[in-house]
């Protein structure tokens, strides 16, 4: 099978776990003897120079560490036209049975109607609910809507762009969801078809359990990139009242690249909260790094404030053999089991995450506990299981064309 897989990052210059996910399922199908081309954006990283890359890098991104780019109609007419020169170049060139779209967020959507107008069958695997808050910006098709629509038809029969906006419920071919609750949001708003749920997987050689941690549970650890809505504000607040309740010597990392000037501001923060000395900010950190990271640590913490569709660092964490404090929200619900594999608390509440993280420092047993019954559930998110499964899924849409 031919695959051409659309994502508007990928590895190694990427954001987060979605194109992670995405570079482990494209790994999965390549050893299970398939053929796949990636088309992906010119996005870079500092991490990502000269480090593997074998996507090709031709598509626009009209989103920047955090903000749209507004291109405006000239401009949002040739990002179209030379995006649709790639995706036409690439169908030409590899002649694929059909397209995997993955993160389309920052990328316009008229190459799902050139698919559509091609009769190719495309399948969307969503990890993020990026219909709901990337259609409205796309650059050339925001013209193609409402009172600015006949403009977009004009422009559109004159330069040979579609000015359709894809109808995803309707013309995807089948989808995945990496989580109930992100397929129950999406179906709801009619912006997917029912499709299936897909769980992301990690590689369990990557992340193999590390040795127990430390018998005095002190060096916490929160990886994932740095913005507001991932609650490493909370984390640092809740440093703090557990150095207030008697653990002076408790530390708190953070790993992760930041958003704009974000990182500055957990800065201050601990400042504030008199913390500076006990947070330490890594930056970006290399995916074959995070192994030891997690070893290095003896807890982990992910205090994310938003509904989080899925969660792959928690997974990650559980599979290193590290006991997690978190506030799962979204579909994190799906993965911990409070108490049992994790200690949990309300999205926000510094308090009760200072409280879970005070419970490891002082009870052992409960951390040995934690740390077995994680490790179980970590076995159930594997990248084969993952990898399985988006294969069947692909093939049974190819055997119906």
């Amino acid at each position: 099978m031919r695959i051409l897989v659309l994502s508007a990052w990928y590895p190694p210059h990427h954001l987060g776990g979605y194109e992670l996910a995405c570079e482990s399922a494209v790994r999965g199908l390549r050893e299970r003897g398939h053929e796949l081309l990636v088309l992906s954006s010119g996005y870079r990283t500092v991490y990502g120079e000269g480090r593997t890359d074998e996507a090709r890098r031709e598509l626009n991104l009209f989103w920047d560490d955090g903000e749209w780019r507004r291109p405006g109609l000239a401009g949002g007419v040739r990002a179209a036209r030379e995006d649709l020169a790639s995706f036409r170049r690439a169908i030409d060139e590899f002649r694929p049975d059909l397209v995997w779209v993955w993160h389309l967020a920052g990328i316009s959507k008229v190459l799902l109607s050139e698919a559509f107008a091609r009769k190719l069958p495309y399948v969307l695997s969503f990890l993020d609910v990026w219909p709901i808050y990337d259609l409205p910006p796309d650059p050339w098709l925001r013209w193609c809507r409402g009172p600015r629509a006949p403009v977009g038809l004009a422009i559109g029969v004159a330069r040979g762009i579609p000015s359709r906006v894809p109808r995803l419920a309707r013309e995807a071919a089948d989808a995945a969801y990496c989580s109930a609750w992100l397929q129950e949001t999406l179906v709801r708003r009619g912006l997917g078809p029912p499709g299936r749920v897909i769980y992301p997987g990690v590689d369990r050689a990557r992340f193999p359990a590390a040795p127990p941690p430390a018998p005095r549970i002190r060096r916490f650890l929160q990886v994932g990139r740095v913005e507001p809505r991932k609650g490493q504000a909370v984390a640092v607040e809740a440093l703090a009242k557990l150095h207030a309740a008697g653990y002076p010597d408790a530390t708190l990392t953070v790993a992760g690249s930041a958003e704009r000037g974000y990182d500055e501001e957990l800065r201050g923060l601990a400042a504030r909260l008199g913390v500076s000395g006990a947070v330490t900010q890594t930056g970006p950190v290399p995916p074959e790094r995070l192994r030891d990271l997690y070893a290095e640590h003896d807890a982990a913490v992910h205090a994310a404030t938003w509904d989080e569709p899925f969660g792959l660092v928690l997974v990650e964490a559980l599979a290193s053999g590290r006991p997690l404090v978190c506030s799962p929200t979204g579909g994190a619900h799906e993965i911990v089991t409070p108490g049992v594999d994790a200690l949990t608390f309300e999205a926000g509440d510094a308090a009760a995450c200072a409280a879970r993280m005070e419970a490891l420092a002082a009870d052992r047993v409960l951390v040995g506990r934690l740390v077995e019954a994680g490790l179980r559930t970590a076995a159930t998110f594997t990248e084969d299981r993952a990898a399985d499964q988006h294969e069947a899924q692909l093939l049974e849409v190819a055997a119906r064309g």
